[in-house]
């Protein structure tokens, strides 16, 4: 039986030769090594896949310095396969929704990127992701009319439930048409940015560092912009209904906290209902 610290060693030799590669990342060394190790990555990986290694590992800790490296990469596999796909995105949305899969980590399992074991070069990998998550998109897109019908209908509907607020299920029942046309007009008012920030912060439940991953910025810019985003979706919902259903500010200010309350469920059941891609755990 061959002596452990023999592979220690080995994968130790990987780490410098990743570290040889990026040196600006050399200090992420005994974490790197842990890493590999835990993955069960072949020990006799080339020197140019240990560098894919190193970069996916420092991504997917946050690393600022692998982030920018990484960005390049990012920028010329969605670009490839947005030419292949042709989705109704435009393909920085397309960039935006690609680094949303592979950089942040879901409840139980670990930032994608995190999984990439080296057994092909990283370029591809993201090909892969980005190309699988394009081709959801577009096939999914003839839903999305109905996807908006189900954000209305759930919002004029209070819930469904008898645990509704009473004054909002009131309001609603007297200005059910009003309502639905108040959204409408809300839905269609946001931009993609807004949409998806108040989906990552309110039905995800991302936390600011995590959304500024997803956009590169600083966890104080994206909680910048989700506040926004949230006052801009209240502020022109709650006029949108004052102007559908012809209120004064009083009756709009008395149904004020009901009509928030239920924009949460709303969106959270909008959001909810999209529903994530089938499993698509690329081979690496």
């Amino acid at each position: 039986m061959g002596d452990p610290r023999d592979g220690d060693e080995l994968f130790r030799s990987l780490a410098r030769a990743a570290c040889d590669a990026h040196p600006t990342l050399a200090s992420l060394e005994p974490g790197f090594v842990d890493h590999v190790r835990t993955l069960g990555v072949s020990q006799d990986v080339s020197a140019e896949r240990a560098a894919d290694l190193l970069l996916a590992f420092a991504c997917s800790i946050g690393n600022g310095s692998a982030l920018g490296l990484f960005e390049r990469l990012l920028e010329t596999e969605v670009a490839r396969a947005h030419a292949r796909v042709r989705p109704a995105i435009a393909t920085d949305e397309a960039r935006q929704l690609v680094r949303e899969r592979l950089l942040v980590a879901g409840p139980d399992a670990p930032a994608r990127i995190a999984t990439y074991r080296g057994e092909g070069a990283l370029g591809p990998f993201v090909r892969i992701v980005a190309t699988r998550l394009l081709l959801n998109l577009k096939t999914r897109a003839p839903d999305e009319v109905a996807l908006e019908a189900s954000f209305i209908e759930t919002s004029a509907a209070g819930g469904g439930t008898s645990r509704g607020n009473p004054e909002f299920l009131a309001f609603r029942n007297q200005y059910a048409e009003g309502f639905r046309e108040a959204f409408r007009e809300t839905v269609h008012s946001l931009d993609a940015r807004e949409r998806a920030l108040l989906k990552y912060a309110m039905c995800d439940d991302l936390r600011v560092e995590d959304i500024g991953l997803i956009y590169g910025v600083h966890k104080a810019t994206a909680a910048r912009w989700v506040s926004q985003a949230r006052a801009r979706l209240e502020k022109r919902f709650r006029a949108a209904v004052k102007d559908r259903c012809n209120l004064s500010e009083a009756e709009v200010a008395s149904v004020a906290r009901a009509v928030q309350s239920q924009l949460d469920l709303s969106l959270s059941r909008l959001f909810g209902d999209a529903g994530d891609a089938p499993d698509d755990r690329e081979r690496s």
